[in-house]
């Protein structure tokens, strides 16, 4: 819902303790994938995306996670929210492929985690730190 980018353990404590109760004002849900698309919009692609569709409570968990970006002391992001999931990501710049249509699906989503991401020669990898169940008042552990 929110990149950071660098960032230090006591921006992202603070952070946590932002998030913990707007995560369980907010109740999981089924959510409506809503089709492919890529990053940029125009030109050469460089991510890849699948398209979600978040009720109100979700996009109030969105807005709640910028607020608590931004008091930890990270700049605002000035980009539009787009809720999605990006699927990958291409290495070399080329065509813009022509994406599939997709069946109506929908996907649940139960949780908020802050990840951090280690680069690594083969791609990122996604570390979660702090884990929050929606609609519960508890931060879990990560699983390893």
């Amino acid at each position: 819902m929110r990149f950071l980018g660098p960032s230090s353990a006591v921006a992202l404590a603070r952070m946590a303790e932002s998030l913990a109760p707007a995560a369980a004002a907010c109740p999981a849900a089924n959510v409506p994938v809503t089709g492919l698309g890529t990053f940029p919009p125009h030109g050469a692609p460089r991510i890849l995306w699948i398209g979600l569709d978040l009720p109100a409570p979700m996009l109030a968990l969105q807005s709640a996670c910028e607020r608590a970006a931004r008091a930890a002391g990270f700049e605002h992001e000035a980009r539009s929210f787009r809720p999605h999931v990006t699927l990958g990501r291409w290495r070399d710049r080329g065509k813009r492929p022509r994406l599939p249509e997709m069946e109506p699906a929908s996907t649940h989503i139960e949780r908020l985690v802050l990840f951090r991401s280690e680069l690594k020669p083969s791609g990122a990898v996604h570390v979660p730190l702090f884990v929050f169940p929606l609609g519960a008042a508890a931060i879990l552990p990560p699983t390893p």
